[in-house]
Formats: C-alpha cells, structure tokens, sequence
C-alpha cells in the first residue's frame, strides 16, 4: 500500500485534500470516461481490448459523498485495472479490493496532516464515518 500511495503523490495524496477539479483532470490525463447514473451506486469497469476505462456516479451523490465515490472509484483505477478486464461496484464487490479502495479514498480526502480536527462545519453522518475511518487507518497502518 505504501508503495501505490508514493506513485500517486503526483496527485496530491498525502499532501493536499482531493477536490472535484482534480478528479476531471485525473480521467482526462488517464482517459476515463465519467458518466452519471441514476442507480444507487458507483462503480469501475474496463475493457482493455476496447481500451476503455469508466467511473460511473450516481447523480444524486454531492459534496463529500461525491467526492469520496471520485477517490474510491479512480482508486480502484491505479489499483485493479489493468490488462485484464475489471468491474468493482463500491461496496459490493471484492472485500480486499473495497478496503484497498477505501483506504486509498480515505488518504487521498484527508491527508495525514489534516488528521487534527475535522474541517468545516459539516456534521453528517458520512463525514464523522470519514473521519473516524481515516483516523482508524492511520492508528492501524500508519498510513
């Protein structure tokens, strides 16, 4: 895991909160098409013989939700895609994969140095999960 994070500080991860700018910059660097769903989940395929990658995301998704679906599914990309072909729906899929995933999503949100204090005033459930998930990642890994 500490290897795949290096590779992706040229993202931002671990130095830089991930924002929705550079997840459109990352899809169009790497050549991966985002479309928008209706379904309740997203979700990574590819198709290498096609030399086609996808990140689906459900249109009802904003703010922090979004952006953690943008982290986990271009996560699956850097990790799980590759030669053959792929799909991971997130949350359904393998649970190595989803950890791996999420683990990448968690760092690459909320950098180590940013572990203080939550920021801003958004008090959802989703984001005290993010949180404490994040903190758990760095008590148990280091990471």
């Amino acid at each position: 895991m500490q290897y795949l994070l290096r590779g992706l500080e040229q993202h931002g991860i671990g130095h830089r909160a991930f924002t929705e700018d550079e997840f459109w910059r990352i899809c169009s660097d790497e050549d991966i098409e985002v479309h928008w769903s209706r379904k309740r989940f997203s979700f990574y395929f590819t198709v290498p013989d096609q030399d086609l990658r996808v990140i689906v995301l459900p249109d009802r998704y904003s703010g922090p939700r979004l952006l953690f679906s943008m982290c986990h599914e271009l996560a699956h990309h850097f990790l799980h895609g590759g030669d053959t072909p792929c799909v991971a729906f997130q949350g359904l899929s393998d649970s190595r994969y989803e950890a791996e995933a999420d683990a990448v999503a968690l760092a690459w949100l909320i950098p180590q140095t940013s572990l203080g204090t939550p920021e801003g005033d958004d008090d959802s459930r989703f984001v005290r999960k993010l949180w404490k998930d994040r903190r758990r990642l760095f008590f148990l890994h280091g990471i």
